[in-house]
C-alpha cells in the first residue's frame, strides 16, 4: 500500500473512531452501555438519540461537504487558494440568507428552509459576476478570476455589514447567528435534509 493511500485510511479509521466516541462525551459522560438500552425511555438514553448522535452526524456532514466544496474549488482552478471564499462564493450565499432574513418571510420548499434558497441564489449570483468580470478581459485566466472573485467577496460583505446596520437588533442577531452558523438541532431531522444533497454531490464529485 502507497504512502498516499495508508494516510487516507488512517484518517477514514480516526474519523470513524470520533464519531463513534464523541456522543458518549461531555459535561455528562454516558456509559458505552446505553446503546443498548437506546429504546428505553431513559434521560441517557434521550440525549443520544434526540442530541448528541443527530448534532454529530450534523455536524460531520456539513464538515465534509465544506471540504468537498474547498477540494473541487482547487482541482477545477488548480489553485490551492481558490476557495468558496475567495472566489465570493461564501459571500454570496451569506448575502442572500441576510436578504431573507431581513425581508422576514418565512416558507420551505420540498422541506428545504427559505434561508438555505435565498443562500443558494445568493451564491449563484456571486459566481455569475465573477464570471461576467473576468470575461471582460481578453485573458480568461485563473487568477483574473481569483481577484474578481475577492472584490465580489469584499462588496457582499459589505453589504451585509450595511443590512444589519439598517435592521433592527432582532433582525440583526438573527443574521449575526445565521453567519456563525451552529449544530443546535433536536432530532435527525436536519441530518435526514442533508443526507441527499451530501451523497449526490459526492457521487457526483467522484464520478468527475
Amino acid at each position: 500500500m502507497n504512502r498516499p493511500a495508508l494516510l487516507l485510511l488512517l484518517l477514514s479509521l480516526t474519523t470513524m473512531i470520533i464519531l463513534l466516541v464523541t456522543p458518549f462525551l461531555g459535561d455528562r459522560i454516558i456509559p458505552w452501555q446505553t446503546i443498548w438500552q437506546l429504546k428505553e425511555q431513559s434521560v441517557d438514553a434521550s440525549i443520544l438519540l434526540q442530541l448528541r448522535i443527530p448534532r454529530v452526524a450534523t455536524a460531520f456532514l456539513t464538515g465534509s461537504m465544506l471540504a468537498l466544496c474547498g477540494m473541487v474549488f482547487q482541482t477545477m482552478f488548480r489553485n490551492p487558494l481558490a476557495t468558496p471564499f475567495t472566489l465570493g462564493v461564501s459571500s454570496g450565499a451569506a448575502l442572500g440568507a441576510a436578504l431573507y432574513l431581513r425581508i422576514g418571510i418565512t416558507f420551505t420548499l420540498l422541506g428545504i428552509p427559505a434561508s438555505s434558497l435565498a443562500a443558494f441564489l445568493g451564491s449563484l449570483l456571486a459566481i455569475s459576476l465573477v464570471y461576467a468580470l473576468t470575461r471582460i478581459k481578453s485573458d480568461f485566466s485563473t487568477a483574473t478570476m481569483l481577484l474578481a472573485g475577492v472584490a465580489i467577496s469584499f462588496t457582499f460583505s459589505s453589504l451585509i455589514m450595511f443590512i444589519q446596520y439598517i435592521s433592527d437588533f432582532n433582525n440583526s442577531f438573527r443574521i449575526l447567528r445565521w453567519l456563525m452558523g451552529g449544530v443546535e438541532v433536536v432530532g435527525f431531522s436536519a441530518v435526514w435534509n442533508l443526507l441527499p444533497f451530501f451523497l449526490i454531490g459526492t457521487i457526483l464529485i467522484l464520478g468527475l
